[in-house]
Protein backbone atom coordinates (compact mmCIF):
# COMPACT_ATOMS: atom_id res chain seq x y z
CA UNK A 1 0.00 0.00 0.00
CA UNK A 2 1.41 3.36 -1.04
CA UNK A 3 2.03 5.96 1.63
CA UNK A 4 -0.15 9.06 1.45
CA UNK A 5 1.39 12.13 3.00
CA UNK A 6 -1.02 14.79 4.21
CA UNK A 7 -0.87 17.81 6.38
CA UNK A 8 -3.02 17.80 9.51
CA UNK A 9 -5.54 20.09 7.76
CA UNK A 10 -5.73 17.88 4.67
CA UNK A 11 -6.25 14.77 6.82
CA UNK A 12 -8.99 16.54 8.80
CA UNK A 13 -10.82 17.62 5.64
CA UNK A 14 -10.67 14.12 4.16
CA UNK A 15 -11.92 12.70 7.46
CA UNK A 16 -14.96 14.99 7.31
CA UNK A 17 -15.64 14.01 3.69
CA UNK A 18 -15.52 10.30 4.53
CA UNK A 19 -18.15 10.57 7.28
CA UNK A 20 -21.60 9.44 6.24
CA UNK A 21 -24.99 8.79 7.78
CA UNK A 22 -27.78 6.45 6.71
CA UNK A 23 -31.09 8.23 6.03
CA UNK A 24 -34.03 6.25 4.73
CA UNK A 25 -31.80 3.30 3.91
CA UNK A 26 -29.42 5.41 1.82
CA UNK A 27 -25.94 6.59 2.73
CA UNK A 28 -25.52 10.36 2.59
CA UNK A 29 -22.62 12.67 3.51
CA UNK A 30 -22.77 13.72 7.12
CA UNK A 31 -21.34 17.15 6.30
CA UNK A 32 -22.80 19.05 3.36
CA UNK A 33 -20.30 21.88 3.61
CA UNK A 34 -18.24 24.07 5.91
CA UNK A 35 -18.82 27.57 7.24
CA UNK A 36 -15.52 29.42 7.50
CA UNK A 37 -14.15 32.72 8.76
CA UNK A 38 -10.58 32.74 7.55
CA UNK A 39 -8.20 34.32 9.99
CA UNK A 40 -6.32 32.42 12.66
CA UNK A 41 -7.31 29.20 10.90
CA UNK A 42 -4.74 30.00 8.24
CA UNK A 43 -2.06 28.97 10.71
CA UNK A 44 -3.24 25.36 10.40
CA UNK A 45 -3.57 25.58 6.62
CA UNK A 46 -7.27 24.76 6.66
CA UNK A 47 -8.08 27.26 3.95
CA UNK A 48 -5.74 25.58 1.49
CA UNK A 49 -6.99 22.10 2.42
CA UNK A 50 -10.63 23.12 1.97
CA UNK A 51 -9.83 24.76 -1.37
CA UNK A 52 -8.38 21.49 -2.63
CA UNK A 53 -11.60 19.61 -1.80
CA UNK A 54 -14.11 22.34 -2.67
CA UNK A 55 -16.11 20.05 -4.97
CA UNK A 56 -16.63 17.37 -2.33
CA UNK A 57 -16.86 19.69 0.69
CA UNK A 58 -17.97 23.19 -0.33
CA UNK A 59 -16.86 26.12 1.80
CA UNK A 60 -19.33 28.89 2.61
CA UNK A 61 -17.76 32.19 3.60
CA UNK A 62 -19.16 34.04 6.61
CA UNK A 63 -17.90 37.29 8.10
CA UNK A 64 -19.08 36.64 11.65
CA UNK A 65 -20.56 33.90 13.81
CA UNK A 66 -23.96 35.57 13.88
CA UNK A 67 -24.22 35.27 10.10
CA UNK A 68 -23.74 31.51 10.35
CA UNK A 69 -26.51 31.14 12.94
CA UNK A 70 -28.85 33.41 10.99
CA UNK A 71 -28.26 31.41 7.81
CA UNK A 72 -29.42 28.26 9.58
CA UNK A 73 -32.44 30.08 11.01
CA UNK A 74 -33.32 31.56 7.61
CA UNK A 75 -33.56 28.04 6.20
CA UNK A 76 -36.67 27.50 8.33
CA UNK A 77 -38.03 31.06 8.42
CA UNK A 78 -39.88 31.13 5.06
CA UNK A 79 -41.15 27.58 5.55
CA UNK A 80 -42.42 28.40 9.04
CA UNK A 81 -44.24 31.48 7.74
CA UNK A 82 -45.72 29.57 4.78
CA UNK A 83 -47.07 26.71 6.88
CA UNK A 84 -48.45 29.08 9.50
CA UNK A 85 -50.27 31.07 6.84
CA UNK A 86 -51.73 28.15 4.92
CA UNK A 87 -52.51 25.73 7.75
CA UNK A 88 -56.29 25.05 7.70
CA UNK A 89 -56.26 25.36 11.49
CA UNK A 90 -55.05 28.97 11.18
CA UNK A 91 -57.19 32.08 10.80
CA UNK A 92 -56.53 32.70 7.09
CA UNK A 93 -58.32 29.48 6.13
CA UNK A 94 -60.67 29.34 9.09
CA UNK A 95 -62.19 32.81 8.80
CA UNK A 96 -62.75 32.46 5.07
CA UNK A 97 -64.27 29.00 5.54
CA UNK A 98 -66.66 30.37 8.16
CA UNK A 99 -67.79 33.02 5.70
CA UNK A 100 -68.36 30.40 3.00
CA UNK A 101 -70.43 28.20 5.28
CA UNK A 102 -72.62 30.96 6.69
CA UNK A 103 -73.00 33.44 3.85
CA UNK A 104 -72.59 31.39 0.68
CA UNK A 105 -73.98 27.99 1.75
CA UNK A 106 -76.36 29.41 4.39
CA UNK A 107 -75.39 26.72 6.90
CA UNK A 108 -77.08 26.76 10.28
CA UNK A 109 -75.07 26.90 13.49
CA UNK A 110 -75.49 23.14 13.98
CA UNK A 111 -74.45 22.38 10.40
CA UNK A 112 -71.37 24.62 10.64
CA UNK A 113 -70.39 23.00 13.95
CA UNK A 114 -70.77 19.50 12.46
CA UNK A 115 -68.67 20.51 9.46
CA UNK A 116 -65.94 21.84 11.77
CA UNK A 117 -66.01 18.70 13.91
CA UNK A 118 -65.67 16.31 10.98
CA UNK A 119 -62.96 18.23 9.16
CA UNK A 120 -60.95 18.68 12.37
CA UNK A 121 -60.74 14.95 13.14
CA UNK A 122 -57.16 14.68 11.75
CA UNK A 123 -56.07 17.46 14.13
CA UNK A 124 -57.31 15.49 17.12
CA UNK A 125 -55.11 12.59 16.01
CA UNK A 126 -52.02 14.66 15.20
CA UNK A 127 -49.73 12.36 17.21
CA UNK A 128 -50.44 9.56 14.72
CA UNK A 129 -48.98 11.63 11.90
CA UNK A 130 -45.82 12.06 13.97
CA UNK A 131 -45.53 8.28 14.31
CA UNK A 132 -46.12 7.87 10.57
CA UNK A 133 -43.47 10.49 9.83
CA UNK A 134 -40.92 8.56 11.92
CA UNK A 135 -41.57 5.27 10.11
CA UNK A 136 -42.27 6.27 6.51
CA UNK A 137 -39.85 8.23 4.34
CA UNK A 138 -41.17 9.00 0.83
CA UNK A 139 -38.48 8.34 -1.82
CA UNK A 140 -36.00 7.87 1.03
CA UNK A 141 -35.86 11.66 1.45
CA UNK A 142 -37.14 11.82 5.02
CA UNK A 143 -38.84 15.08 5.93
CA UNK A 144 -38.15 16.60 2.52
CA UNK A 145 -40.09 13.75 0.95
CA UNK A 146 -43.10 14.44 3.17
CA UNK A 147 -42.98 18.15 2.37
CA UNK A 148 -42.82 17.43 -1.36
CA UNK A 149 -45.52 14.76 -1.50
CA UNK A 150 -48.06 16.38 0.79
CA UNK A 151 -47.36 19.87 -0.49
CA UNK A 152 -48.36 18.61 -3.96
CA UNK A 153 -51.38 16.77 -2.53
CA UNK A 154 -52.54 19.96 -0.79
CA UNK A 155 -52.08 21.99 -3.97
CA UNK A 156 -53.99 19.42 -6.03
CA UNK A 157 -56.95 19.28 -3.64
CA UNK A 158 -57.09 23.08 -3.42
CA UNK A 159 -57.08 23.28 -7.21
CA UNK A 160 -59.92 20.77 -7.36
CA UNK A 161 -61.96 22.76 -4.82
CA UNK A 162 -61.35 26.00 -6.72
CA UNK A 163 -62.73 24.50 -9.94
CA UNK A 164 -65.75 22.75 -8.43
CA UNK A 165 -69.14 24.35 -7.77
CA UNK A 166 -69.49 25.28 -4.11
CA UNK A 167 -71.40 22.34 -2.62
CA UNK A 168 -71.38 21.07 1.01
CA UNK A 169 -70.39 17.45 0.38
CA UNK A 170 -67.54 18.37 -1.97
CA UNK A 171 -66.34 21.01 0.44
CA UNK A 172 -66.39 18.52 3.32
CA UNK A 173 -64.37 15.92 1.38
CA UNK A 174 -61.88 18.48 0.09
CA UNK A 175 -61.26 20.22 3.42
CA UNK A 176 -60.92 16.86 5.20
CA UNK A 177 -58.29 15.77 2.63
CA UNK A 178 -56.43 19.05 3.08
CA UNK A 179 -56.47 18.57 6.85
CA UNK A 180 -54.93 15.11 6.45
CA UNK A 181 -52.21 16.36 4.09
CA UNK A 182 -51.30 19.38 6.22
CA UNK A 183 -50.97 17.22 9.35
CA UNK A 184 -48.21 15.32 7.53
CA UNK A 185 -46.66 18.64 6.48
CA UNK A 186 -46.66 19.96 10.03
CA UNK A 187 -45.26 16.69 11.43
CA UNK A 188 -42.41 16.77 8.89
CA UNK A 189 -41.67 20.44 9.55
CA UNK A 190 -41.66 20.06 13.33
CA UNK A 191 -39.47 16.97 13.06
CA UNK A 192 -36.95 18.69 10.82
CA UNK A 193 -36.96 21.75 13.06
CA UNK A 194 -36.33 19.67 16.19
CA UNK A 195 -33.60 17.60 14.58
CA UNK A 196 -31.76 20.63 13.26
CA UNK A 197 -32.12 22.48 16.56
CA UNK A 198 -30.70 19.60 18.56
CA UNK A 199 -27.81 18.88 16.21
CA UNK A 200 -26.74 22.54 16.16
CA UNK A 201 -27.56 23.39 19.78
CA UNK A 202 -29.94 26.17 18.78
CA UNK A 203 -33.28 24.96 20.13
CA UNK A 204 -34.06 28.29 21.78
CA UNK A 205 -33.44 30.37 18.68
CA UNK A 206 -35.46 28.15 16.35
CA UNK A 207 -38.30 27.91 18.88
CA UNK A 208 -38.35 31.71 19.04
CA UNK A 209 -38.36 31.84 15.23
CA UNK A 210 -41.34 29.48 15.05
CA UNK A 211 -43.28 31.45 17.65
CA UNK A 212 -42.53 34.77 15.94
CA UNK A 213 -43.45 33.46 12.49
CA UNK A 214 -46.64 31.87 13.79
CA UNK A 215 -47.78 34.97 15.65
CA UNK A 216 -46.93 37.43 12.88
CA UNK A 217 -48.48 35.40 10.10
CA UNK A 218 -51.54 34.56 12.21
CA UNK A 219 -52.20 38.25 12.85
CA UNK A 220 -51.72 39.30 9.23
CA UNK A 221 -53.65 36.28 7.96
CA UNK A 222 -56.65 37.07 10.15
CA UNK A 223 -56.82 40.62 8.80
CA UNK A 224 -56.38 39.56 5.18
CA UNK A 225 -58.90 36.73 5.50
CA UNK A 226 -61.56 39.09 6.83
CA UNK A 227 -61.13 41.40 3.86
CA UNK A 228 -61.01 38.55 1.36
CA UNK A 229 -64.12 36.87 2.79
CA UNK A 230 -66.15 39.99 2.07
CA UNK A 231 -64.79 40.91 -1.35
CA UNK A 232 -63.64 37.78 -3.19
CA UNK A 233 -65.28 34.92 -5.04
CA UNK A 234 -65.82 31.60 -3.20
CA UNK A 235 -62.95 29.77 -4.95
CA UNK A 236 -60.34 32.48 -4.36
CA UNK A 237 -59.14 30.98 -1.07
CA UNK A 238 -58.50 27.59 -2.65
CA UNK A 239 -56.81 29.14 -5.69
CA UNK A 240 -54.41 31.17 -3.55
CA UNK A 241 -53.38 28.25 -1.33
CA UNK A 242 -53.11 25.85 -4.26
CA UNK A 243 -50.83 28.17 -6.23
CA UNK A 244 -48.61 28.96 -3.23
CA UNK A 245 -48.18 25.31 -2.34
Amino acid sequence: MATVRLTMAEALVRFLINQSVEVGGKSQPMFGGVFAIFGHGNVAGLGHALEQEKKRLPTLRAHNEQAMALAAIAYFGPLAALLSALDPVGPFFDITMTSLLKERLHASAAEAATFRLLTALPVYASCLFGFARDRWRPFGWGDRGHLLVFGLVTAAVMGWLALQPLEPSRLLVGVFAVMLATRFLMAAFQGALARHAQSHAMSGRLAALWQFASFSVTLCGAIFAGVMAERSAPGTLFTIIGRVM
